[in-house]
């Protein structure tokens, strides 16, 4: 029950910050709960990391900013009671705050002291040159179907009938019908219907025999004859395609700068450590 009763009211701690940050004076108290205060000073510390979604969220809806404000005031108050009551006195209570206190101050301390080593774009292409098997690619093609299913104990008859219902879509198609609406009204497949029969890019040996052999020999922009597999008839376009090769940087240029930070931040917690290990000596006893 605690735990269900807290997390909520922390949440709305974080959901109130973001509309509030707007105040011009940030000495102003916002809400009194018992002998605590919260000012807009105090808020505004909260606001670092702050989602834009939720900003937007809470600028939004002002019933909001009161329901929350109503959840801090709350929090406050069980938090004064467990002080009056002395529990911020047990030793098990005072072994997680003091827990706590300490990854505060690690993650500020890493806050403060990293984050200088710029990320060129000359780490950038090594990162990339040295790691270029990680972005090699296939041969692909990007594909959208239309699926008519046709059950597993299906007869001849049933079989012939779905044939003949993809043959009269593909006639549509070829009048002018958009292969992406008729996907949404009459394919069976339902991961890719909504998306217009969309499958995106595939390699081989990521579809059926039939249907990866038809989608492979389909020119970009054309549409196939229909093709029977396991799962019914189907009709597949072709979109795109990409021969083997390798991602080109510019497509993977942010993924990597994101990657050599990490690096970068990873190897820069560690030089800190090797320093502080020399003014903290450590023994594993």
């Amino acid at each position: 029950m605690q735990k269900k009763m807290i997390l909520p009211l922390l949440c709305g701690l974080l959901f109130l910050s973001a509309q509030l940050s707007m105040a011009a004076d940030s000495a102003k108290v916002l809400v009194t709960a018992g002998a605590e205060t919260l000012t807009q000073a105090e808020f505004e510390r909260m606001l670092v990391g702050m989602p834009p979604e939720l900003k937007a969220m809470m600028e939004g809806q002002p019933e909001l900013q009161q329901s929350m404000l109503r959840r801090w005031a709350d929090f406050s108050i069980l938090a004064q009671e467990a002080k009056a009551q002395g529990i911020d006195q047990d030793a098990d209570v005072q072994g997680k705050l003091k827990d706590m206190t300490s990854r505060i101050l690690v993650e500020e301390f890493i806050i403060r002291n990293t984050g200088k080593t710029e990320v060129t774009e000359k780490a950038i292409q090594a990162y990339y040159d040295t790691h270029k098997s990680e972005y090699a690619h296939e041969e692909m093609v990007k594909a959208q179907h239309i699926l008519i299913k046709v059950a597993d104990a299906a007869d001849q008859k049933q079989v012939a009938a779905a044939k003949g219902k993809i043959m009269a879509i593909k006639a549509g198609l070829e009048r002018g019908d958009s292969f992406a609406d008729q996907a949404q009204k009459l394919s069976d497949d339902p991961g890719s219907k909504m998306n217009g029969g969309d499958l995106g890019f595939f390699a081989r040996g990521s579809m059926v025999p039939e249907f990866e052999t038809a989608a492979f020999s389909t020119k970009k922009g054309e549409i196939s004859a229909p093709v029977q597999t396991q799962f019914g008839w189907h009709l597949i376009k072709v979109t795109d395609t990409k021969a083997a090769g390798h991602t080109p940087l510019a497509e993977v240029r942010d993924e990597i700068k994101t990657k050599v930070q990490e690096e970068n931040h990873q190897a820069e917690v560690e030089n800190l450590l090797a320093d502080l290990k020399k003014k903290f000596p450590v023994t594993i006893h």
